[in-house]
């Protein structure tokens, strides 16, 4: 009875997941959320992280986050050795 009721759950949970799917992603999409000039979270992703937002595969300067990031993960890496 309790194996029946397992295998109840998971079909209801399965009936319920299979129709969240990822959607593919290709250079074409990520370049064309890139360009959309009225979106608050572009511009605030653009203050944080710099122009990766908007040309995510074009070489950028360093931003402050990429630099704590880098030192931080050189610390961690020293320490673990």
């Amino acid at each position: 009875m309790n194996l029946i009721k397992r295998f109840w759950w998971m079909g209801l949970l399965l009936v319920f997941s299979v129709p969240v799917l990822a959607d593919n992603v290709d250079y074409q999409t990520i370049a064309a959320a890139s360009q959309k000039p009225n979106d608050l979270s572009r511009q605030a992703m653009v203050m944080i992280m710099g122009q990766v937002a908007v040309d995510p595969f074009a070489p950028s300067q360093p931003t402050l986050i990429g630099s704590l990031f880098a030192i931080i993960n050189g610390v961690l890496a020293v320490m673990a050795l």
